[in-house]
């Protein structure tokens, strides 16, 4: 199961703007621009949408070990922490889409609940149905949002539609149950990707296409993570072999 974050203390949500600190290196790929969240321990970006806004989350100290808060960068540069309401150091955001809806999860009560941010400020909390946790990694242009819950000892997959219904998936076969099917991604056109554990030990990717699944393994490697794809069919994400590790794009 994913690791909880501790709730430390409640607070009214910020919502203070920040203009955020740059370092720009051009490059053969074109021009990094490096970025953290003033005062923060450890800055992580997870996702960007068409128009250029990122979101992520910080942490005040060390990284999974202080309290931790989502962020939204906006296409100028400008940093606003997220925090779900009534909560203070339990946030993260992980995904937003072309329309500015922004999904991720929180801590409170002790587990995790998942939620979305849409683009005028309200915030709806996220649980799949008796579910002991529940995270929220991914929204598409269609308001489809993809992530995962704990139940039975384990961890499934989850698809809520934009009329707030849920369905669940698994994996199919034997897998670790101590990792389950671990759900990253959502094209718009509805291709989720993730990654399980085989009962033998492999971390491997995988895809699911309208009901299907197909696996996803970097050639050679010993771990694959899936964790994106695009409309285009198109797969991002990490993988080991020998050498060490990698990320890759898998180009339909």
């Amino acid at each position: 199961m994913p690791r909880y974050l501790k709730l430390l203390r409640l607070s009214v949500a910020l919502s203070l703007v920040i203009p955020s600190m740059v370092l720009a290196q051009p490059s053969a790929l074109g021009t990094f621009t490096t970025f953290n969240f003033p005062g923060a321990g450890y800055t992580q970006a997870r996702y960007l949408n068409p128009s250029g806004e990122i979101v992520g989350f910080y942490f005040e100290g060390p990284a999974f070990a202080s309290p931790a808060h989502g962020y939204l960068r906006s296409k100028d540069g400008e940093l606003s922490p997220i925090d779900f309401p009534g909560t203070h150091g339990s946030t993260l955001a992980t995904g937003i889409n072309s329309e500015g809806d922004i999904v991720g999860y929180y801590g409170a009560g002790g587990t995790n609940h998942g939620f979305m941010r849409e683009k005028d400020g309200e915030f709806t909390s996220l649980d799949f149905p008796s579910a002991t946790g529940t995270q929220a990694f991914a929204i598409n242009s269609e308001g489809d949002i993809v992530g995962q819950y704990g139940a039975g000892g384990t961890t499934h997959g989850f698809v809520r539609n934009k009329d707030g219904g849920f369905s669940s998936f698994d994996v199919p076969g034997p897998i670790n149950a101590g990792a389950g099917t671990q759900t990253r991604g959502i094209s718009d056109r509805g291709d989720i990707v993730g990654w399980f554990v085989t009962s033998s030990g492999k971390r491997r990717g995988y895809l699911l296409r309208q009901g299907e699944f197909t696996f996803v393994d970097c050639p050679a490697s010993t771990s694959t993570d899936s964790d994106g794809t695009n409309s285009e069919g198109d797969i991002v994400g990490g993988c080991v072999d020998a050498q060490g590790h990698h990320a890759y794009v898998l180009i339909k």
